[in-house]
């Protein structure tokens, strides 16, 4: 069983769609019918005819798999991270650790409920630069 389903996010990064089992942490990483297909992983007659669908119709592969892209820049990419990160560093330190000095990236937040948004912002930009 898959934990997560990091090689379905890969495939969706590159633009190809995925064929997929509705178990583990797979249906997180695939979003039946939008991203990818899933199945119910037991049945190899149901896998051989999602697969064959997907085959037979390049609009399909087509569509899944830039739906795939856009959500994996979307949702899983550098800059969501970075908000994701700072959400969680700005709720911890508004959640009764306000006075407390911080140091994110090498940077010290002197006043961390307002400095570290701009701090993940900034380390999410560095990260595009080339």
């Amino acid at each position: 069983m898959e934990g997560f389903g990091i090689v379905f996010l890969e495939a969706a990064a590159s633009g190809k769609p995925a064929v997929g089992g509705r178990s583990g942490g797979v249906p997180e990483a695939v979003a039946d019918g939008v991203t990818g297909l899933l199945v119910g992983g037991t049945d190899a007659e149901e896998l051989a005819t999602t697969i064959a669908r997907l085959m037979d119709s390049e609009a399909l592969r087509r569509s899944l798999g830039e739906a795939g892209r856009a959500r994996a820049v979307r949702e899983f990419g550098w800059e969501s991270a970075a908000q994701r990160v700072s959400a969680t560093i700005h709720r911890r330190m508004v959640d009764g650790n306000t006075g407390a000095r911080t140091i994110v990236n090498g940077h010290r937040a002197a006043t961390p409920a307002r400095d570290v948004g701009a701090i993940a912002a900034a380390a999410a930009h560095e990260r595009k630069a080339p």
